[in-house]
């Protein structure tokens, strides 16, 4: 069957290997790339690690230094360019009832102040993503039997001489922090309670992008980028992957040459709808540090081969 998976648990269940990097298909054999800013100004350097999975440093607001992640994540240490900040006891905060989670920190990183998107993005719109999940393998190929009634579909790699259902990779391990990019391709989607839009791992010949994306483990609570009216902001936070029938959970980012050619799906947290409820929980920006940003300037899906089954970082 289908399944959305909580890009943290794999941090869980392999804690002694840490996952950090969005996957990007179709460069350089293991995909060691995209490791440091492109320099098009979306806020790279404010996403950083916490622990095995990923967060995202707002900026000052209301004279605290404030973190937004997914709230299975949680509150924990927040390593931002190389630097270690300790979360601030107590001040954690979930969203409402969405998997949405900010927190302090002690220090001020001198990053600037993010935008918050203040509407959601249209189908098409570019995206960049940063987050810190799983470093992927070499390309890799799978034959898919299909089976008949809730059967799981069986992949074989290497695949059979006559025929190659699948594209995508593997895990290693090994961690880095990582962007790549996407279009949104899904509206109205939603994963635990949290209203998200998609993106597709879409196969080579329809690629968006020359670094074209796809959430791994490790990457919750990773940014999700894009630009309106000419102005960066963060309009996306990484929650969840969809799996395809049969594949292997130490497997992602697989795009699959069967039916549409779609293959993992990443879903993100719509930052516009839950604006408000994030403004009411921080304070409105110091004028302080709406200076220094000036200055310091990736689940339920209506498709018939998605069903949810979720799993959660403690």
């Amino acid at each position: 069957m289908r399944s959305a998976i909580a890009l943290a648990w794999l941090a869980l269940l392999l804690c002694a290997i840490p996952a950090r990097a969005v996957v990007v298909a179709g460069v350089n054999g293991t995909g060691t790339n995209n490791t440091t800013d492109p320099g098009l100004g979306f806020g790279f350097g404010n996403v950083g690690i916490i622990g095995g999975a990923t967060g995202i440093y707002l900026g000052s607001y209301g004279g605290g230094y404030w973190v937004l992640t997914a709230n299975h994540v949680g509150m924990g240490n927040i390593a931002l360019c190389g630097t270690t900040f300790n979360a601030v006891a107590g001040s954690g905060r979930q969203i409402g009832s969405a998997d949405l989670y900010v927190f302090r920190i002690d220090a001020n990183p001198g990053l600037p102040t993010l935008t918050l998107a203040t509407s959601s993005p249209v189908l098409g719109t570019p995206i960049y993503m940063v987050g810190g999940g799983q470093q992927r393998s070499a390309a890799t190929q799978w034959t898919i039997t299909k089976l008949l009634g809730d059967n799981d579909d069986i992949w074989t790699t290497p695949p059979s001489e006559e025929v190659v259902n699948a594209e995508g990779y593997t895990f290693p391990g090994g961690n880095v922090l990582r962007w790549g990019s996407n279009n949104v391709e899904l509206l109205d989607q939603s994963f635990s309670a949290t209203a998200c839009f998609a993106t597709f791992f879409s196969r080579p010949a329809d690629f968006n992008t020359s670094n074209e994306a796809q959430g791994s483990a490790g990457d919750s609570g990773g940014a999700v980028f894009f630009q309106s009216s000419g102005t960066w902001c963060l309009g996306g936070v990484m929650l969840a992957v969809s799996g395809l029938d049969g594949m292997a959970g130490t497997t992602a980012a697989i795009y699959d040459y069967d039916d549409l050619g779609y293959g993992n799906a990443t879903l993100d947290a719509d930052i516009a709808t839950y604006r408000g409820a994030i403004l009411s929980v921080i304070p409105e920006p110091t004028e302080t540090g709406m200076m220094m940003g000036g200055m310091g300037a990736i689940f339920a899906f209506g498709w018939r081969r998605y069903r949810q089954k979720n799993s959660r970082a403690g």
